[in-house]
């Protein structure tokens, strides 16, 4: 699927830092409209790629139908928009198809790309491409061939459309996505201004730090691995499965120092190299994914398409997967998703967590009661969660003579001026002789 078939002219590489300097008297030739072009195209470009990223903007769904005579399927693309990997838009006005199995008989002459029976992946990408249009008369030789008298007027950007084995790279989704994955993971943890029994703040930077990685990690990618999650960081990054727990001394800190490293360490080695003639000969590997197709190869060779009795697709015949795809959604979305989300604090629960530690003079006598404060930033109003999160020594022994009990009460103060919450721990058992224990708070406001 494309609509025209690129051309490129010879010409000097062009600096886009400058400008033209008018002034009268001067011959303008092409390349002074061409660096005017040049300077405000590779800004635009720039702005789309680093300020925005790389993408889907609206349309270009992909969807399968099935063709008359159940022996082949159409591969459609919506009309739609989209900035490629080099910051480019690209532009398709009207649906596009293609049939899916004559593509594939077409492979049979290509080594290592005639598949056998059964299931195979072909990628539906997406790339920028540009031809010469509209000849226009120009000053010639006389009597010269009518080629050597025209010349096109006219860049048209266009695109191609096509089917391949590997999808494109996507250095910047990959890592955006990774990046999300591990900004989602963070536990903010109120200490009451002591120090944090566990600080993950290293550990979450030395992982944004390897988001640098060209390529990254095998398996690095979440759901590449069959059966991972989505969302999972295996761990040939350098961090471990489960929350990332920063202090709420210094988590602002830590999380402005990892958007730092992403733009200063990570950015830079994951922007596209910089194309020769972006203007006349753009790099042909400006592309995007749109989605993956899996279908079925039967022992003739041919692909294997089963339709219902109103002559659609049976469901499972062939699969679209566009998880994978990126998308720009538009500021304005953005801006929705989250004022509705502060506008729904209200009704949905906030919450914050931390720990107390506990510790008696000496061996903790049964039936004592001990007392620790809360944080006074706790709102009067929160729901509190208490729970035992560790003890010197576990409470949990091997046998029951070794096994303790510890009752935890929570107890808010009345009166006109506020009070933070006070926890009662009272133990319960003559063994084993408890020394300290810790205990998490989680607080829910609503």
């Amino acid at each position: 699927m494309k609509d025209c078939a690129a051309a490129l002219l010879e010409n000097a590489p062009l600096d886009p830092r400058k400008l033209p300097n008018y002034v009268t008297g001067m011959v303008l030739g092409p390349n002074d409209f061409r660096q005017v072009l040049e300077h405000f195209e590779w800004k635009h470009r720039n702005a789309n790629l680093l300020l925005h990223g790389a993408g889907t903007v609206c349309g270009l769904k992909v969807s399968a139908l099935a063709l008359p005579g159940g022996t082949d399927a159409e591969i459609y693309v919506s009309a739609g928009f989209a900035i490629t990997p080099r910051g480019r838009w690209v532009r398709i006005d009207k649906d596009q198809c293609a049939p899916l199995n004559q593509w594939l008989q077409s492979q049979q002459g290509l080594p290592y790309a005639s598949p056998g029976p059964g299931t195979h992946r072909v990628y539906v990408t997406l790339c920028y491409n540009q031809c010469l249009t509209d000849l226009v008369p120009i000053a010639g030789q006389q009597c010269g061939p009518d080629a050597d008298n025209r010349a096109p007027s006219r860049i048209l950007e266009s695109y191609t459309l096509q089917f391949s084995w590997s999808p494109p790279p996507q250095p910047l989704e990959d890592r955006a996505r990774l990046f999300g994955t591990l900004m989602a993971r963070i536990e903010i943890l109120d200490e009451s201004g002591s120090l944090p029994a566990v600080d993950d703040s290293q550990t979450l930077l030395d992982a944004v730090r390897a988001l640098a990685q060209d390529p990254l990690p095998i398996g690095s990618l979440p759901g590449s691995l069959p059966g991972s999650l989505p969302g999972s960081l295996p761990g040939s990054l350098p961090i471990a499965a489960g929350p990332i727990k920063l202090s709420a001394l210094d988590a602002d800190a830590t999380i402005r120092e990892a958007l730092t490293i992403w733009v200063t360490e990570v950015c830079p080695k994951i922007r596209p190299a910089p194309e020769a003639e972006p203007l006349l000969d753009p790099a042909a590997d400006d592309c995007l994914l749109l989605a993956a197709v899996d279908f079925t190869v039967g022992n003739n060779g041919q692909l294997s398409v089963a339709v219902d009795s109103l002559g659609n697709l049976a469901p499972g015949t062939i699969l679209i997967d566009e998880t994978q795809r990126p998308i720009l959604v538009q500021t304005r979305i953005l801006q929705e998703l989250f004022t509705s989300g502060a506008d729904a604090a209200a009704g949905s629960p906030q919450e914050r967590t931390g720990t107390v530690t506990i510790t008696p003079a000496g061996p903790w006598p049964q039936f004592q009661t001990l007392q620790a404060t809360l944080p006074t930033t706790i709102p009067p109003d929160a729901a509190i969660e208490l729970s035992i999160e560790s003890s010197t020594p576990p409470l949990l022994g091997a046998t029951p003579a070794t096994t303790g009990n510890l009752a935890l009460t929570l107890y808010r103060a009345t009166g006109s001026l506020p009070q933070p919450p006070q926890i009662a721990a009272t133990y319960l058992s003559a063994a084993p002789a408890l020394t300290s224990v810790t205990v998490r708070w989680r607080a829910y406001q609503r």
